[in-house]
């Protein structure tokens, strides 16, 4: 008999700009190792796709996107990984969303767990960054939004590697972005943890794509009930099916904890509502405080500060109380004991500026322009210095920023793999993505 064996598509979007050398250089000398790694943990076949972005000129004039399709030859990855160099970048946003749309134009397999690395230090036009060449956004116009509502209704789980501490004043947008295609967001505070994330990550993907088969049944007996599908309700009854079974999934976490998700931050949260980027934009070009003050009485699904347990990036209190039928959807410190039912060929890489037409309904135009001199532009955090980050190390060397190699910072960012009882925020991963086929 043959054994099963899983499908996975990785494909790595990657800021090709001068600051982001040493996360290229990562990738490159760890991507056999990284492949190698999840095959030991998974009986899987494994295809590796790569498109490298930077920007459209005048800020750029190299490139703007260049796609690789996918491979199953681990080599021919390493290959276009030592393609890539580190350089340009003109302002301090790069073609965001055109790499997102070229991640999506991907051949994937639709029978494969899907999963896309976005590695970042830097927002998409738009967003009201100073000196922002393209203020009203891409000048392709392209919605990044739009495209990442796109990519989840295809099953693509993007999990964003944010290059901190350039990214901070972006965090909302790229948690927002990773919730809406039920991925994370991981902060990268040390070039090594991609690898981790990679590996990670990819395994946890594996770990809890067998549920969603359990998924399509809830949602088809809520549909049969005329019931209204609600996510919120649907992943705890997946969380307390799950849980009753008693399986155990992988799970990536720093320091001990889950990984924080736009559920918890309520301005993150309030963007996964938002239905174009231009309503995003609204929010970023008013000044900070007020920014986060506009979503604080917004009626949002998110328990009390008081309720929601500790994850990674959001330190909070959690109740003690063992069975109580109230949800931190942050985490999974609340269960409730009972809940009714009724409640490869050898392919030459593609090198091609964005692809802006003939994708329906993935392209609208940006409707409105946002004026680049928002206030609040001082609240941009300052972007990682060249010369600190475009090491290039030597053959099987081990790579390290010289600016992040202390004990206490290594200690501070552990991202590790657990064993452990399926959550209720990865049950509301897997029910963000499937919910898009019911509608």
């Amino acid at each position: 008999m043959t054994k099963y064996v899983e499908k996975l598509d990785i494909a790595f979007a990657m800021d090709c700009t001068a600051s982001m050398g040493i996360y290229i250089a990562v990738a490159r000398e760890n991507i056999i190792q990284i492949v190698r790694e999840i095959k030991n943990r998974r009986q899987c076949d494994v295809r590796l796709g790569l498109v490298e972005y930077r920007d459209h000129p005048p800020a750029e004039e190299t490139f703007v996107t260049r796609s690789h399709d996918f491979t199953q030859i681990p080599g021919e990855m390493r290959k276009w990984l030592m393609d890539c160099e580190a350089a340009g970048g003109g302002d301090l946003p790069e073609a965001v969303a055109d790499a997102l749309q070229e991640v999506l134009l991907l051949s994937w397999r639709e029978d494969a767990t899907k999963i896309c690395v976005f590695i970042t230090d830097a927002p998409p036009h738009g967003l009201g960054t100073f000196a922002d060449k393209f203020p009203h956004g891409c000048p392709d116009g392209l919605d990044p939004l739009v495209i990442s509502q796109a990519l989840a209704q295809a099953g693509i789980a993007v999990y964003v590697a944010g290059c901190e501490p350039s990214i901070c004043a972006y965090k909302d947008f790229y948690l927002a972005l990773a919730h809406i295609t039920g991925g994370q967001y991981v902060p990268m505070e040390k070039s090594d943890s991609l690898v981790k994330l990679i590996i990670y990550g990819a395994i946890e993907e594996l770990s809890i794509r067998k549920f969603e088969n359990d998924v399509d049944e809830i949602v088809r007996a809520q549909i049969a009930k005329g019931k209204e599908l609600d996510m919120d309700f649907i992943s705890r009854q997946l969380h307390i099916q799950v849980s009753q079974r008693g399986e155990k999934v992988s799970q990536m976490q720093m320091n001990k904890k889950e990984l924080a998700s736009a559920r918890s931050s309520k301005l993150a949260l309030s963007l996964t509502t938002m239905k174009s980027f231009n309503e995003i934009q609204n929010v970023y070009k008013l000044p900070k405080k007020l920014r986060e003050s506009m979503v604080e009485n917004l009626h949002l699904s998110m328990t009390s500060t008081d309720d929601r347990p500790s994850v990674a990036g959001d330190e909070c209190s959690s109740s003690d109380t063992p069975y109580s039928d109230r949800y931190s959807l942050a985490g999974d410190e609340y269960f409730s004991p009972v809940v009714e039912s009724d409640r490869v060929d050898e392919k030459k890489p593609i090198r091609t500026v964005s692809k802006t037409k003939g994708l329906k309904g993935v392209l609208p135009p940006l409707r409105e322009l946002v004026d680049p001199s928002r206030p609040g532009s001082a609240d941009l955090q300052t972007r990682r210095i060249a010369e600190d980050t475009t090491l290039r190390p030597n053959s099987g060397g081990i790579i390290k920023h010289p600016s992040l190699t202390s004990p206490n910072q290594m200690e501070k960012n552990k991202l590790e793999s657990v064993e452990s009882d399926f959550s209720l925020s990865q049950s509301v991963r897997l029910v963000q993505r499937s919910l898009l086929k019911f509608k």
